[in-house]
C-alpha cells in the first residue's frame, strides 16, 4: 500500500503542537520509505505516487490541516476506501497518468512519453522520481565545459541514461560525513533558480 506515516516538522513540535493523530482516517499505516509531502515539504499521512515520479502527498485536506498543505483534496470517502485495499491499493499521480513531469532543475513541465517523444528524462536510478530536460541535466553535470554539455546533452536526447546531480551531491556529502537526515530535502535549485512544484 502506498500510504505511509511520516513525523511532523520540527516547526510545528518547536510551537508546542502535536504531531500526527493516530486516530486519523489513514490508521496505523506502517512507514514504506522516508519522505515528505512535496506540496508543503512537512511530514504527516502521506500516500505515494507508485509511478515513476515516487512522490508524496497529504491525501485529504484533513491530512494536510496542520501544515496549511494544498493537499491532493481527494475526498474522504475514496480515501477510506483506499485505505480498506490495504497493500492492493495504488496511487498514480496525475503528473504520471499523463506522463508530463517537471525539470528539477528549470521547474518547467515536459513529456516524458518514451512513446511520442520524451521532453524530459527521468534519472537512471530506480528510486529516483527525478525528471531533467536533456539541456539541464547537461549544464548541471559538466558546469565548466560548454562543449561537453552540449555533447553529454545528445546523448541524453538519443537515449543514454544519466546519474542526476542529487546522486553525485550525496556522495560528496556522505565522504565529508554530513548525516542522511542533514540532506534530505535538499535541492538542485538555488536561490538564482528557484523551482516551483507543478501538480496536474
Amino acid at each position: 500500500m502506498a500510504v505511509i506515516k511520516m513525523p511532523v516538522s520540527r516547526r510545528r513540535k518547536a510551537k508546542g503542537e502535536q504531531g500526527s493523530n493516530p486516530n486519523r482516517a489513514g490508521g496505523e499505516a506502517p512507514v514504506k520509505k522516508r519522505g515528505a509531502c512535496v506540496l508543503c515539504d512537512d511530514g504527516g499521512d502521506l500516500i505515494c505516487c507508485d509511478g515513476g515520479c515516487r512522490r508524496s502527498f497529504h491525501p485529504t485536506e484533513e491530512h494536510g490541516e496542520d501544515s496549511m498543505c494544498a493537499t491532493l483534496g481527494i475526498p474522504e470517502e475514496q480515501w477510506q476506501k483506499h485505505v480498506a485495499q490495504g497493500d492492493a491499493a495504488l496511487y498514480t499521480c496525475k503528473n504520471c497518468q499523463y506522463k508530463q513531469h517537471q525539470c528539477f532543475a528549470c521547474g518547467l513541465l515536459g513529456s516524458s512519453d518514451l512513446a511520442s517523444g520524451p521532453e524530459v528524462f527521468q534519472c537512471k536510478h530506480q528510486k529516483c522520481g527525478h525528471f531533467y530536460h536533456p539541456s539541464c541535466v547537461a549544464k548541471l553535470l559538466n558546469p565548466d565545459s560548454k562543449t561537453r554539455a552540449v555533447l553529454h546533452e545528445q546523448h541524453i536526447a538519443g537515449g543514454l541514461e544519466f546519474e542526476c546531480p542529487m546522486h553525485l551531491k550525496i556522495r560528496r556529502w556522505v565522504r565529508e560525513g554530513r548525516k542522511p537526515w542533514q540532506f534530505q530535502h535538499s535541492h538542485v535549485a538555488t536561490s538564482q533558480n528557484p523551482v516551483r512544484l507543478v501538480v496536474l
